[in-house]
């Protein structure tokens, strides 16, 4: 053990790390012991790794923000090569399936905005094709108040060459 790594709850710390890591590494140590016990029966050289991964899942789980399929999908594939590895984190996988569940109803209602948005659209392109014959049905009926008008003056008077 270097003389500038510190021991936090016996699992040795590399003096590398920043004081946020060691924060968290000794709050996994108190509050998940089978974790930090797992952590703690691997060879010297992959505490840190785990840690690392281990703070890397707890960054991404930690966000409000709904994750991507991608980040859902690498997060998956750590916490599944955590397990492998033999460490209990059986408390982030819950955390895991929370937040895929949240991605899950996101998506669901992000394809029925998506899906009542081209409705919208749909209707109101059949409300403009309406509305543009009833602007052609206001200027004849317009046109028939007034018989003087400049339109209907000449309008009638091409109407006897088209015949």
């Amino acid at each position: 053990m270097s003389a500038a790594a510190i021991v936090i709850s016996g699992m040795i710390l590399a003096n590398q790390q920043r004081r946020w890591d060691q924060t968290f590494e000794g709050w996994i140590c108190e509050t998940y012991p089978e974790t930090a016990h797992s952590i703690q029966s691997q060879k010297p050289e992959l505490r840190d790794y785990y840690v690392s991964v281990i703070s890397d899942i707890m960054w991404k789980l930690g966000h409000k923000r709904t994750l991507s399929d991608a980040e859902l999908t690498s997060t998956s594939d750590q916490l599944a090569h955590l397990t492998q590895a033999g460490l209990k984190v059986e408390w982030l996988s819950s955390k895991l399936e929370r937040k895929k569940r949240e991605a899950y109803l996101q998506t669901k209602k992000r394809e029925a905005c998506e899906t009542r948005i081209l409705e919208l659209k749909q209707e109101l392109k059949k409300l403009e094709i309406a509305k543009s014959g009833l602007k052609a049905e206001l200027k004849l009926e317009k046109a028939k108040l007034n018989p003087r008008s400049f339109r209907n003056i000449w309008g009638n008077c091409f109407s006897c060459l088209n015949t």
